[in-house]
Parts: C-alpha cells; structure tokens; sequence
C-alpha cells in the first residue's frame, strides 16, 4: 500500500512539465573491622575453688547456657559457608543463560522470523544469511497490501516480545533488548501503513470535486489516524510530511477549480496558462509549503526488517542478554 503526496517542489499539478509526482512516499558488603578482640592484660589474683567450674555464658534471652560443644560450632560454621558458597552462585550465574533459553527452547521468534523472511509458519532455526538483494515475504506482502499477512505476522511477534521484555534476566541496555525494541518500532510502522488506505494526488482531486473542499480536508487527516501515533520516529516524520502535502495540493486544486481550470474532473492545463497571471500566488504559495518526502523510508524500513531479524537470532545464539 502506498497512500503519498512525495512532491519534491519542482512539478506543480496543472503546471508544465507536469503534474505533482506521487510516489511511495535507534559490592558485597565488607567484614567489620577489627575483627579479633585484644587481649587483657593478666593479673595475679586469687581464683576460689568454685570458679574452676565452667563459666556460664549469658544467652540472648537473658538467662544462662553452656558453652556449645565444639562439634556443634564446626557444624554452624559449615552451613554458614554453603549458604554464602549458594548465594554466590546465583549472583554471579550469567544472565545469558536466559537468552540461550529462548534460542533453544522458544519457538516463538523462529516462527516470527520463518514467516517475515519466508513466508512459511514454521520454527525452523536455520533461517539462513541475510540477503540484501532477496525479496522476502514482507515485501511482497507489502506490496500486495496484503493486511491479513501482517495479522498473523503481529501475533507471532507479541509472543516472542512480550516474552523479552518482562524477562528480568535480560537487561534493557544489552545487545538483544535494543534489537527486539528496534523490531518492535518498526514492524509498528510497517503494519499500520500497510493496512492505510491508497490514494494519490487523482484521488484527492476526485474526493475534492465529488464532496467539497471541507470533506477532502478531512479524508487526508482521517486516513492518517493509524499512522499518527506510530512509535517510529522516522515514520512519524513522514507522516506529517504526507498530511501537509495533502493540504497543499488540496489548496491548489482549490484555487484552480475558483478559475475554472477544471473542468469534466480534469485540470485543463490551457485554462491555467491562460489565468497563470490570477493563479501566480497559489503556485508561489504551493512551492513555499510543500516538502520533500522521505522517499526511501518504505524500502529501508522493510529492509531494515529483514536484517535485523538474523542479528536478533545471533544475539540470542550468543547469549547477548
């Protein structure tokens, strides 16, 4: 689907050469110090009998005990150090771990990945090399405006993200994240316009003569909807690059229609040579507000797609968590 106003300010609809051209419009804490009590020094003094005795010790809860026997402190000593010996082992256990689960036991991605590059709903792991000349299953999908492909394609894809995402085990900052968050923006983008209605600068004319200017007006804001809360920063631009050159080609139309420069739903290129002294202003007024569209965005987008799915699938292989 390709739904543009890709004018790029040098053809003026109505005005030799030609018309406007259309197009396909990123620690552990420390041991105390002093560890070891001082001795006292040693007095003479007389020692009764009685105190020859064991020595009772105070217990915490006030009264008294005796000494604990020598193999019971060994065995407080022994768990002591299996606790800190299990402890240890889960702090330093590699987060990576994590990501090699979801390459070997989670088929979500490899389905997502099979049907993006091949179109076929399998988990097939070998899904090959990256090719930047083959025409993947996205494209042609794409470019039939097939909706239903992109349905299923969005499915496989929430699986494996949400997946990702509320695995504490991979860190926001790691390889893999930036790389699921970079797919999830752009098969945002790609989804949305492909299920946008297509239209071009003759079917703005038509909307226009049929239903009035206010209506045109709203048919380019309102076709745009989805698009306008994409959470793709480069698609967002261009969206807004789509809507202000629909408003300007919109006025134009308007200001020949005013002359009668269109006539039987045509622009009568005569009429316009004839009036350029009365039109001057509008062609002036089209050339200062229209912009030049991204006219890459669409192929690098899908081909940005394909790439970063193989180097999704070796951050996972390498345990990029």
């Amino acid at each position: 689907m390709n739904p543009s106003y890709n004018s790029g300010g040098t053809n003026v609809p109505g005005v030799k050469p030609g018309t406007i051209a259309s197009g396909p419009a990123s620690a552990g804490g420390a041991m105390p110090a002093g560890g070891s009590m001082s001795a006292q020094p040693q007095q003479n003094r007389y020692i009764p009998p009685s105190s020859m005795n064991p020595v009772p010790v105070m217990s915490m809860s006030g009264g008294t005990s005796r000494k604990p026997k020598k193999g019971i402190i060994i065995g407080g000593i022994l768990i002591v150090v299996a606790l800190a010996l299990g402890i240890a082992a889960v702090v330093l256990m590699p987060k990576g771990d994590s990501s090699n689960n979801l390459a070997t036991e989670n088929t979500d991605f490899y389905k997502y990945a099979n049907y993006l590059l091949y179109g076929k709903s399998n988990a097939n792991a070998d899904l090959g090399a990256y090719d930047e000349n083959a025409n993947y299953a996205v494209v042609t999908a794409f470019d039939e405006g097939n909706t239903s492909y992109f349905d299923t394609l969005r499915d496989f894809w929430n699986g494996f993200y949400k997946r990702v995402t509320e695995d504490d085990n991979i860190s926001e900052t790691s390889t893999l994240r930036g790389e699921v968050d970079w797919q999830n923006e752009l098969m945002d983008f790609v989804e949305k316009y492909a299920k946008t209605d297509e239209w071009d600068d003759e079917k703005l004319l038509e909307i226009y003569l049929q239903n009035g200017f206010e209506s045109a007006n709203n048919v380019i804001e309102n076709n745009y909807d989805n698009l306008k809360n994409t959470i793709y920063e480069r698609g967002s631009s261009y969206v807004d690059d789509l809507i202000n050159n629909g408003k300007v080609t919109l006025d134009l139309y308007s200001a020949y229609n005013n002359y009668g420069c269109i006539k039987d739903g045509s622009i009568d290129d005569a009429c316009i040579e004839n009036n350029m002294e009365n039109l001057d202003g509008a062609v002036v007024n089209y050339f200062e507000r229209i912009v030049d569209s991204d006219t890459t965005i669409l192929e690098d987008t899908l081909n940005d797609m394909a790439k970063n799915c193989f180097d999704i699938l070796m951050s996972l292989k390498g345990g990029n968590g």
